[in-house]
């Protein structure tokens, strides 16, 4: 039941609950998580009310303190339907002008909409060398990121980054109550 997530509900009932945030999420603007800061989820929900650009980012903690959050969700099917073990449930929430560098990790994902839309960009794990990879959050991280920003690639970075414009994308957008499997290694 997404009802649950809803935002009076996170920032009221769950609001205490400290969470990794980026504080400035915005596209092309320190784009790329080099910092971190863990706030209550109501002071950064509070934030994107507003138009702060600030972005929870990959919180199991939620679910760790309300685990009638963790139980809501259908694990069991969407386990059995995609064949994977859910390892860890973990939310993201941001506001309409956030978004995220270009990463890739070692593991498969699973995403659930269950507000809001969201836009997905995905590049396949063969074209890595055209994502122009670093290495991790903290160049110590298991995640892949690149400086490729592709908001203003054509206008900023083609020159940078020409293989960028040689490769093939995938788009899509989630709506509420749409599920997504990212499988390991894809760039999005």
């Amino acid at each position: 039941d997404p009802s649950i997530l809803s935002w009076d509900s996170l920032k009221s009932e769950y609001g205490g609950t400290r969470v990794p945030t980026h504080p400035n999420a915005e596209p092309n603007k320190d784009f790329t998580y080099h910092t971190v800061q863990y706030t209550t989820l109501r002071d950064t929900i509070e934030k994107m009310e507003r138009d702060d650009p600030a972005y929870v980012i990959g919180s199991s903690q939620l679910f760790l303190d309300h685990p009638e959050l963790a139980d809501s969700f259908p694990s069991g099917k969407i386990s059995k339907f995609f064949k994977r073990e859910i390892i860890r449930k973990e939310v993201f929430i941001g506001g309409p002008k956030v978004g995220s560098s270009f990463h890739c990790a070692g593991g498969d994902n699973i995403f659930f909409m269950a507000h809001g839309r969201k836009k997905w960009l995905f590049v396949s794990p063969k074209n890595y060398m055209a994502m122009y990879p670093t290495y991790g959050r903290d160049r110590e991280s298991y995640v892949h990121t690149s400086e490729l920003d592709s908001h203003n690639y054509d206008a900023l970075q083609k020159e940078r980054f020409p293989l960028f414009s040689k490769i093939n994308k995938y788009s899509v957008t989630l709506e509420p109550g749409d599920l997504l499997f990212n499988p390991t290694m894809w760039w999005h």
